[in-house]
Order: structure tokens, then C-alpha cells, then sequence
């Protein structure tokens, strides 16, 4: 036990300090030249993985990913629904904030998104937004031609789920979206207490 113990504390501090150094890459990076950057939140040894495509004003603000607003929102949801804060990793694809978002933007930061992947390695991703699937789609192999979400759970690997849902900035402005959002979030609860059992 002591060994394992060993193991598992040096795997912990091994994600940290990827994570850490992946943050700083991105604090320093001047591909488009724009002002402060948003990263990541949560646990990156987290089982779930929340992605959606850029932030917003309150993360322009924090400089952290899904905080202000719809932060506080989800994480009332979750508790809602029994799941524990440690158990989410969130991020933004595009990590500065842009008035106007475009295809580009997403396009530059994907190798830091495919870092944050490789490192977390989740057991669910919930791609947020038909914009945020539609700039990712290349690396899960995922056609948006029909312009709609049709299958809300895909089975990507034995080990790895990705759920599709909206964007929690939109949808938490709107009640009907927000009505289908939390019908969204508690299949996104089914899959995560399923894989506990």
C-alpha cells in the first residue's frame, strides 16, 4: 500500500506541474497578439471535462475559466445533482477573450487544448455549444454538416464519453434552454454515478 501510495502521489504532483507549465505557455502566448488570457479551472485529475468555445465577459475579468455567473449556476447544479466540485476539469478552446469570435481564434488554440486532453485525461467530455463542437470536430472525428446535435451521448472509446450539450451562457439567459440544459445535466449525472457503481 505504501508503494501505491508512493506512485499515485508522484502521478498527482506530475498532472500539477503539467498543468502549471501548460498554464504559463498559455499566460505567455502572443499568436494573436490579444490582452489578458482565460485558463483552466478545477481539478485536473477530474473524471469530467467541461469544454465550451471562448470566454466570456466575467472570465474575461478572472482570468479563469467558467467562473462569474454561470460558474456559480453550474456549481449549484451539480450539487444539485450530487456530484462533487474535485470531480471537474473546465475549459475555454479559444483562451482570449475576443469581442468577436471567429474560426481562426479557435484554430490557434487547439494545440493548447489537445495539451489540457492529454494531461486530464477525462472519463466524460461535455462539449458546450454547437460552435464549441463545430471548431473541435476534427479531433473527435465528430461531422457537424447536418448543423445540429443529434446523438446527445457519444461512446467515443470504451474509456472516454462525450456528452453534447448547450452553451451555459445562453442557455441559463433563456428559461426554455435552460429547461433543456438541466435535462442535459442530469444524463451528464446518470453517466458519471453509472461509472461509479
Amino acid at each position: 500500500m505504501e508503494k501505491e501510495e508512493k506512485i499515485f502521489n508522484f502521478l498527482t504532483k506530475k498532472v500539477f506541474s503539467e498543468i502549471n507549465f501548460l498554464n504559463q505557455e498559455i499566460e505567455e502566448c502572443k499568436i494573436c497578439g490579444q490582452g489578458r488570457k482565460v485558463i483552466g479551472s478545477g481539478n485536473p485529475l477530474a473524471p469530467i471535462f467541461l469544454l465550451k468555445k471562448a470566454p466570456n465577459e466575467e472570465e474575461k475579468k478572472t482570468g479563469i475559466a467558467f467562473s462569474g455567473e454561470t460558474g456559480k449556476a453550474l456549481n449549484k447544479a451539480f450539487k444539485q445533482l450530487s456530484i462533487a466540485l474535485s470531480n471537474f476539469y473546465s475549459t475555454n478552446i479559444i483562451k482570449c477573450f475576443f469581442a468577436e469570435k471567429n474560426k481562426q481564434e479557435a484554430t490557434n488554440c487547439l494545440i493548447y487544448l489537445r495539451a489540457e486532453l492529454l494531461i486530464v485525461n477525462p472519463q466524460i467530455i461535455v462539449i458546450m455549444g454547437f460552435d464549441a463542437l463545430e471548431a473541435v470536430e476534427n479531433i473527435f472525428k465528430i461531422s457537424t454538416k447536418e448543423k445540429e446535435i443529434k446523438e446527445k451521448i457519444i461512446n467515443y472509446r470504451p474509456d472516454l464519453k462525450i456528452l453534447t450539450t448547450l452553451n451555459p451562457d445562453v442557455a441559463l439567459q433563456n428559461n426554455d434552454l435552460k429547461r433543456r440544459f438541466w435535462e442535459d445535466l442530469k444524463k451528464l449525472s446518470q453517466i458519471f454515478h453509472s461509472k461509479r457503481n
